[in-house]
């Protein structure tokens, strides 16, 4: 017997499948850009914060002081300065004086500014949108300068690395889909498509590495 069939044209697929770990390449270390004790603490592990949203607080009246008195002399040295130029239109006061209370307001305005901004920063902002996958430190800790305090990672975009055998870069392209499959959610597939690909192929492993991409919703 003999089974025979009408010649089409119909769609194949050909898979490569491959274990990759799964990373967020957006990911943020929160240092504190002063020193000071931690006084409250507004963000915990696991919560979803925003760009610019503050998440903690160190003791900030040190800093408040240094700016109102910079901000006293700045007001001082403005009275000054009017004073100064309404004498120097009347010839009353040389010319050189005259500059010379200008340019020490100037540098008083900076140091207020530079008093302002340290002052700014006993607020500990979040630098990325993401969830907070650590924290370092407690209320009541001594923080010191750059100390790290948090890690914020960004899991809206989420990436798998393959290492891939070299004869399969001629087939391989971007934006070909990826089925991922993980082992901690049994039965549920995930869809995403190839981002990049390395266009060397490691000498030593005879592979090169392929980067796919997922949205980081759920449970994934």
């Amino acid at each position: 017997p003999v089974e025979v069939s009408r010649v089409a044209r119909k769609p194949i697929a050909a898979s490569y499948t491959g274990t990759a770990p799964l990373e967020a390449p957006a990911e943020a270390q929160v240092v504190a850009k002063t020193s000071g004790v931690m006084v409250q603490l507004m963000a915990e592990e696991g919560d979803v914060v925003h760009k610019g949203q503050v998440l903690a607080r160190i003791d900030p009246e040190r800093a408040r002081l240094e700016a109102a008195r910079a901000l006293a002399t700045v007001r001082k040295l403005e009275n000054n300065y009017r004073r100064s130029r309404e004498l120097a239109e009347r010839k009353l006061v040389s010319a050189d004086a005259n500059d010379q209370i200008k340019f020490e307001l100037e540098s008083a305005r900076a140091s207020y500014d530079l008093a302002a901004l340290e002052l700014s920063y006993t607020n500990i902002t979040a630098p990325i949108s993401g969830v907070v996958a650590q924290r370092m430190f407690k209320p009541g800790n001594l923080i010191g300068l750059n100390a790290p305090v948090f890690r914020i990672v960004d899991n809206s975009r989420l990436e798998a690395v393959l290492n891939v055998p070299e004869r399969e870069l001629a087939t391989l392209k971007v934006g070909l889909p990826i089925k991922l499959a993980v082992d901690s959610l049994p039965g549920q597939v995930f869809d995403g498509a190839i981002d990049r690909i390395s266009p060397v192929v490691d000498s030593g492993s005879g592979t090169f590495r392929v980067v796919g991409a997922f949205a980081g919703v759920g449970e994934l």
